[in-house]
């Protein structure tokens, strides 16, 4: 049996008149009461319902309650829509500035990232990376090489907050730069902070 297929746009007064595409013949060796075949075409890229018009025409001798698909056409009906692209949303990530005293030890570092826009949604489940007085270019940017001045990362909660338990003691006394970096996953665009003067 072989199965022949033509799609076709649907003429109504919602559908407008398309082209019509004809496809190769897919042959089926025997039949029997259930036989499977692969129809394959290109989708029309108009916007529209369009239908595949399958024939089963009648190739060989079959056997069993399909036989009376022979000479029938199938019709199976999609639809193609317009793609929608969703927007990055741009994010604002927040350092806290923190006054530590020299030789404290092991201190809590936070970050806070969340939705610039209205709701400020806390963002959850996203890396932050931090860094201590590193290269920045004018624009607050990292630069250059920073592998020296990066002291690790650390998951946002639910709240948004990423928190990094960090050892000063090698700190000396004077004014550090505390950066953290979103570097932007999925739908989400990446963003920046530093807080000076930590010390």
């Amino acid at each position: 049996m072989n199965f022949t297929s033509t799609t076709t746009k649907e003429s109504s007064s919602v559908l407008p008149l398309s082209v019509t595409i004809t496809h190769p013949s897919y042959v089926v060796t025997s039949a029997s009461d259930t036989c499977n075949t692969t129809i394959s075409f290109i989708t029309p890229t108009d916007i529209g319902g369009y239908q595949v018009k399958i024939n089963a025409a009648d190739s060989v001798t079959g056997q069993g309650s399909n036989t009376t698909l022979i000479g029938k056409d199938l019709y199976i009906c999609f639809t193609v829509n317009e793609s929608v692209v969703i927007p990055n949303i741009n994010t604002t990530l927040t350092v806290d500035q923190q006054c530590v005293l020299l030789n404290a030890g092991e201190v809590d570092l936070k970050a806070t990232l969340k939705e610039s826009n209205s709701n400020s949604k806390p963002i959850s489940e996203a890396i932050i990376y931090f860094y201590i007085n590193p290269e920045l270019d004018p624009d607050g940017n990292l630069t250059g090489n920073n592998e020296d001045n990066y002291i690790g990362y650390a998951t946002t909660n639910e709240d948004g907050i990423a928190t990094l338990t960090f050892n000063v003691n090698g700190l000396g006394v004077e004014d550090h730069n505390l950066y953290a970096e979103y570097r932007g996953y999925s739908n989400y665009n990446p963003s920046n902070d530093s807080n000076t003067p930590w010390h």
